[in-house]
């Protein structure tokens, strides 16, 4: 019969450790990719005067009002088939299953 041991403190630490050293890095990814998407929506609406397309991006909140706003912009400014249009609508529908599996989550 095999015997179970408990893992000792130490042992129990390193994993938390670990794990929060990982889901760390997942945060910083999610924010980065975040930064970058205002970054789009920025030239999209004005590239001259970044300042004030990302003044609104920041004040909303919640991240699924930002994804909604840059598709927004992009079908205005973008006739339908344009090939940016279409790569930046694919990478917001790409991130709205990604912020899917991570509510399931939570």
């Amino acid at each position: 019969m095999a015997v179970i041991r408990s893992a000792t403190d130490e042992q129990v630490r390193e994993k938390y450790d670990e794990l929060a050293l990982r889901l760390g890095n997942v945060v910083i990814a999610w924010n980065t990719l975040y930064e970058s998407l205002g970054g789009v929506f920025a030239l999209i609406i004005d590239g001259s005067h970044a300042g004030i397309p990302l003044a609104a991006w920041h004040s909303l909140k919640a991240d699924r009002s930002q994804r909604e706003m840059l598709e927004a912009a992009v079908k205005a400014a973008f006739k339908k088939n344009h090939a940016t249009r279409e790569r930046i609508l694919w990478l917001t529908k790409a991130v709205n299953s990604l912020a899917r599996i991570s509510q399931m989550n939570h």
